[in-house]
């Protein structure tokens, strides 16, 4: 009887003491960086090339 007392308080014991730790800070959120003026557009090109004198393509940029 007395080990099984012994044991429960052990448990008791490291289990309050796990979940009475301080929650780890929340991390902080990084800093945005400056706008630049393409910020908000987004352009895509298909368009024939010419190359060696013949029109190939289109090619995507």
């Amino acid at each position: 009887m007395l080990r099984f007392f012994v044991a429960a308080l052990f448990l008791l014991a490291t289990s309050a003491g796990a979940f009475a730790q301080a929650p780890a800070p929340e991390p902080k959120p990084a800093t945005e960086a400056k706008p630049t003026p393409a910020d908000g557009h987004t352009i895509h090109v298909t368009a024939p090339h010419l190359i060696d004198g013949k029109v190939r393509g289109p090619f995507h940029h």
